[in-house]
């Protein structure tokens, strides 16, 4: 029987409730052609190897243009669930980059119950399911059991059930397995030292507390190898704060230079213990603004933070960079406008070819909807008529203050080649 027709008949029986043990056991053995994964070395040496080669991960998070990835030096996407990733890893295929395939597991503030034993049984089955749809993808590397499922990292059935599916995995494929937390909080790395002892390695997400990951790691982490799973702009939970509490948003220009930095610093220079990084987002998404994480604009136009990536991974700068910006330096929106009051604006911004840019300038609502840990946001509202803008080839505009509320204003710089440099400030009308 085709081995394809074999996966469909075992997903199928494993619909009809065969004990899973029992499943798993019969399942067959993942093709023998596939890349082999391993991880070798000792501590301060560690290596991850395919087909006997060094593979130090270049990655990010997010489905933007991957064949853009690639050219600046990426060599792995990853992923954060089964559910529709057949595009993404058809599209990795084309830009001939690997995989870090993300296994879903349910979050308790979502409502997953750990001490539930019918939907645990039902999540292990579909990890299993998953597993077995795409074991012979041979350009999966790594298989990521949760992404920041631990919440408070308080719960030891949470950890319990990571490494039971961790070790369900590896019986289905031989590649290695990990698991993501939310940064590298010393009782977190211990509950995964006691009560995981069947991961390969460790993932991290972790924006502005990187610098101090190495060394929590050492102190309180298990003895296996770990990567940055997500590292990019400062969060909003680490930024600083207007008056009135909302947080300030980095220009593209601060984050790129953070993003280099800490790849230089905190990831390369790791190397035997770290073995790789993936920034985020290699796209967009609204998670406070929808500028904060975003590596490209809505309309898929490329910031120039893109390029602090690309001398990071090659160690030169693309042949033409994308435009710089300075931080929104207006010292009226630090205190409260009255409405309609008129405010004159304007942002300093250049490019190395000294071609002429282009200004967009808009003004949003401050964000209502904002959730924990990544969870998908609704956009606020534009305010279109609080702009005036003359000359879009001039830095300078106008803003209106709307009717009472939190807002921000936003300005888009754009070079020939519409790459692009962003910054914010909120603002506040009584």
């Amino acid at each position: 029987m085709p081995r394809s027709l074999l996966r469909a008949a075992l997903t199928a029986l494993l619909a009809t409730g065969l004990p899973l043990a029992s499943f798993v056991a019969a399942a067959p053995a993942a093709s023998s052609a596939l890349p082999r994964v391993e991880i070798v070395g000792e501590p301060g040496s560690w290596r991850l190897l395919r087909d006997g080669r060094p593979f130090f991960m270049h990655g990010v998070g997010g489905d933007g243009d991957y064949r853009k990835l690639a050219a600046i030096g990426g060599n792995i996407v990853r992923t954060y669930s089964a559910t529709g990733v057949e595009d993404q890893l058809h599209r990795a295929r084309e830009a001939g980059l690997a995989v870090m395939f993300g296994l879903w597991v349910g979050h308790e503030r979502h409502g997953f119950d750990y001490a539930d034993p019918v939907r645990v049984e039902r999540q292990r089955r579909a990890v299993v399911e998953a597993v077995l749809a795409h074991r012979d993808n041979p350009d999966i590397l790594l298989w990521a059991v949760g992404n920041e499922m631990e919440g408070d990292g308080r719960n030891p059935a949470v950890w319990r059930e990571v490494n039971h599916l961790a070790r369900l995995v590896k019986e289905l494929d031989p590649r290695p397995v990990l698991t993501v937390i939310a940064g590298a909080a010393s009782h977190k790395l211990e509950a995964v030292r006691d009560l995981c002892p069947d991961l390969d390695l460790l993932g991290i997400n972790s924006y502005g507390g990187l610098g101090g990951v190495h060394q929590r790691m050492l102190d309180h982490g298990p003895r296996i190898p770990y990567a940055i799973t997500e590292f990019g702009a400062r969060g909003p939970w680490e930024s600083g704060r207007s008056a009135w509490g909302v947080e300030l948003e980095q220009t593209s220009t601060q984050k790129g230079e953070m993003i280099l930095d800490g790849w230089r610093r905190h990831i390369a220079a790791r190397e035997g213990w770290c073995l790789g990084g993936f920034a985020f987002r290699w796209g967009w998404k609204q998670e406070a603004t929808h500028t904060w994480f975003a590596l490209f604009l809505d309309d898929g136009s490329p910031t120039a933070t893109i390029d602090y990536l690309h001398q990071a991974w090659t160690g030169r700068w693309p042949a033409e960079r994308g435009p710089g910006i300075e931080p929104l330096h207006l010292p009226v929106l630090a205190r409260p406008l009255s409405a309609g009051r008129r405010v004159p604006l304007s942002v300093t911004a250049s490019t190395a070819t000294g071609r002429p840019l282009r200004y967009e300038w808009s003004v949003w609502e401050e964000s209502r909807d904002r959730r924990e840990g990544g969870d998908r946001e609704a956009r606020p509202a534009k305010v279109p008529e609080s702009i005036v803008q003359r000359d879009p080839a001039s830095p300078a505009a106008e803003l209106i203050a709307p009717p009472p509320g939190r807002y921000r204003v936003f300005v888009t710089v754009r070079d020939h080649a519409g790459r692009a440099a962003t910054h914010n400030l909120p603002f506040l009308v009584e």
